[in-house]
């Protein structure tokens, strides 16, 4: 939720409306997180989970040096060339982010432990509160900047403590 939130902050800038930034980060998020649940398998087969959260960081890292160059270069565009082009640059970092629920879900029945399964949908759905008041929190008082990077950090305390994970 935080490099969420602090994508559609900063992609108003180039799409302009609140309601279309919105519409578009969440259903380009959206679409590519759930290719990368599609995929997810096979990712993870054969890049181990430390990796894709390395790579959700790297790209949230770059999403935040990229960002204003791209939001610049575009700004004369048409809408339809800006969202072509906004699909693009964050169709990889929601492929990436798509992984790691699902591959955790597999991991879990791989050891036998279905019954926890509702449990870590609850608590998906409840940090995806937490984590959209806490992003607003941080934003305010840091801004939308410290708020992406602490998204990225917590992908790369993810791929920390994820190194030891079996392969599914």
């Amino acid at each position: 939720m935080l490099i969420e939130i602090s994508l559609i902050q900063k992609l108003i800038l180039l799409l302009g409306s609140p309601t279309l930034t919105f519409s578009a980060v969440i259903a380009i998020l959206l679409f590519s997180a759930g290719l990368g649940s599609f995929f997810s398998k096979y990712l993870t087969a054969r890049i181990p989970m430390k990796m894709i959260g390395a790579a959700i960081f790297i790209c949230s890292v770059l999403l935040f040096f990229i960002l204003p160059g791209f939001i610049s270069a575009l700004q004369g565009a048409d809408i339809t060339v800006k969202i072509l082009a906004t699909l693009g640059l964050l169709l990889p970092q929601g492929l990436l982010m798509g992984v790691p629920f699902p591959t955790g879900l597999r991991l879990i029945g791989i050891q036998k432990k279905d019954e926890f399964v509702p449990v870590f949908w609850a608590i998906n759905g409840w940090m995806s509160v937490v984590g959209s008041i806490l992003a607003l929190v941080l934003a305010m008082s840091f801004g939308y900047n410290v708020t992406l990077l602490a998204g990225a950090l917590i992908y790369l305390g993810f791929a920390y403590h994820t190194r030891t994970l079996p392969k599914t």
